[in-house]
């Protein structure tokens, strides 16, 4: 079977360890969660970053940050 389908037989074993008592929904709702779970850490990562960042350093230094659209951190220069 792994031959059929180009797998080691790592890859399966730890497949089957992972889903072996799983249907196909419950294996879905799993990687949908484990998807989930990795970009809430994402999310508290940049947080976490935005927070320790003193804001009084980025107005010394004419800069401050702002968020996008899609929720990345850039800098621009501050006009004021």
């Amino acid at each position: 079977m792994c031959r059929l389908h180009n797998l080691t037989e790592q890859t399966f074993y730890r497949w089957r360890n992972k889903f072996g008592g799983m249907d196909v929904s419950e294996a879905k709702k799993l990687r949908e969660l484990e998807r989930e779970n990795t970009e809430l850490k994402k999310r508290i990562a940049e947080r976490s970053l935005d927070v320790r960042m003193p804001k009084d350093l980025n107005s010394k230094q004419g800069w401050a940050w702002r968020r996008s659209d899609a929720a990345q951190s850039t800098l621009r220069p501050t006009t004021t």
